[in-house]
């Protein structure tokens, strides 16, 4: 994790190289990047998800917007 301004930075990758697990990565990023960041004593903090590489790596950053946001998703079946 580094210093960027006005909070950190973390970078990492994914574990599988599979083109489905990237499929599925891109979909959730496309979806909504914020995701909830949990540790194993139970805390959380909200991060945004900044996809590189063909969604083979990511960098996080701490989500700064507002608590409560609107989130429309719709799949076309």
């Amino acid at each position: 994790m580094i210093a960027a301004t006005g909070g950190w930075e973390a970078n990492g990758r994914l574990v599988s190289d599979s083109d489905e697990d990237r499929e599925a990565f891109a979909f959730l990023c496309e979806l909504d990047p914020v995701f909830t960041l949990r540790f194993e004593d139970e805390s959380v903090v909200a991060v945004t998800v900044h996809p590189t590489d063909g969604h083979r790596r990511f960098s996080l950053t701490e989500y700064t917007g507002p608590v409560q946001r609107s989130v429309v998703n719709r799949i076309a079946l």
